[in-house]
C-alpha cells in the first residue's frame, strides 16, 4: 500500500462495514460515525455517486473510539485512515490550537478576566469557538483568576509534611 491513502482504509470501513449491516443498532447509540456511515453508504446506493474522499475525511473524523463497534478490524481500519489523512493533510487549525494545551493556558491564562469576558460575549465567543472547531452551543468553561501553583501557594498545604 503507498504511504498516503486514507481513502482506502476509509473505503475498506465503508465496503466491509456498511454492506454488514450488524451495526445499524447503533444509529441510536451515542456513535457519531456509523450514522453519517450509514447516511452516505445508502447515497451511494441509491445514486450510484461515490463517497468523495472529503466525506471519507469528514467520516473518520466523526470516530472517537468509543468502542462500542464490534469488530477489531474496523476500528483498526478506522484509526489507520485516520493516521493517513492526517500524516497527508496534517491537522485542521482548530485541533492543533486546542491540542497544545500548555500554549492555551498561558495565551488565555495571562489574562484570565478578559479571556472570560471574550468568550461569554455572543459575538467574540461565537468567533472563538469558529475558529477552534468548538460547537456553538458548547459550554466553556472559566478561566480561572489564579494559577493552581499561585493558589496552593496562598492556601498552603492541606496536611502537614
Amino acid at each position: 500500500m503507498e504511504k498516503f491513502e486514507p481513502e482506502k482504509n476509509a473505503r475498506k470501513v465503508a465496503d466491509e462495514c456498511a454492506d454488514c449491516d450488524i451495526c445499524r443498532f447503533l444509529m441510536d447509540a451515542d456513535c457519531l460515525f456509523f450514522p453519517e456511515l450509514y447516511r452516505l453508504y445508502d447515497k451511494e446506493v441509491e445514486t450510484g455517486e461515490e463517497i468523495t474522499s472529503t466525506e471519507l475525511r469528514k467520516l473518520v473524523d466523526l470516530c472517537n473510539f468509543c468502542a462500542l463497534c464490534p469488530c477489531p478490524p474496523v476500528r483498526a481500519n478506522i484509526i489507520e485512515a485516520k493516521t493517513r489523512f492526517i500524516d497527508r493533510d496534517g491537522l485542521k487549525f482548530g485541533v492543533r490550537t486546542l491540542e497544545d494545551v500548555e500554549r492555551v493556558v498561558k495565551l488565555f491564562g495571562a489574562f484570565p478576566q478578559l479571556t472570560n469576558m471574550l468568550l461569554r460575549g455572543k459575538a467574540t465567543g461565537d468567533l472563538i469557538k469558529k475558529a477552534a472547531g468548538i460547537h456553538p452551543a458548547r459550554q466553556i468553561p472559566t478561566f480561572p483568576g489564579e494559577s493552581f501553583p499561585q493558589w496552593a501557594k496562598k492556601k498552603g498545604p492541606a496536611y502537614p509534611a
